[in-house]
């Protein structure tokens, strides 16, 4: 599959999961609050990214006279491609950290910043892997 080619195309929730650098909007919305307070312009960058253009799924595209209501209520199924810097992503990294320690070990905010930096980590890993090809 050329990437170029099908840059604003995804194929289904199995394949985004094995995409790196694509995101759902609940996780970048979620980054973005627990960022906003102490990476206010980080939090900024990651909030552009939804309201950049969503990535259209397959099987959207397949049926896209569907009514505009339709379209709207699918909207939190949309997902992204994240294209920020490698140190943007540490610096997401470091701050989701950052908040995780501070909402405490077992509590909800801390498993969710815990679920978003494993997201981010994979992003950067991606990104590690592309520099030494």
């Amino acid at each position: 599959m050329d990437d170029e080619k099908n840059a604003g195309v995804f194929y289904g929730l199995a394949s985004v999961s094995r995409q790196a650098d694509v995101f759902s909007r609940g996780s970048l919305v979620l980054t973005y609050e627990l960022l906003r307070g102490s990476a206010p312009q980080l939090a900024l960058e990651v909030r552009n990214i939804v309201h950049g253009k969503a990535l259209q799924s397959h099987s959207s595209q397949a049926s896209q006279a569907q009514d505009e209501l339709v379209q709207k209520r699918n909207r939190n199924s949309d997902h992204f491609r994240v294209q920020l810097s490698a140190v943007q992503v540490r610096a997401i990294v470091e701050g989701l950290a950052g908040h995780r320690e501070k909402a405490g070990a077992g509590s909800g905010n801390a498993v969710m910043a815990q679920t978003l930096i494993e997201d981010w980590v994979v992003l950067a890993q991606k990104m590690v892997e592309e520099l030494s090809e």
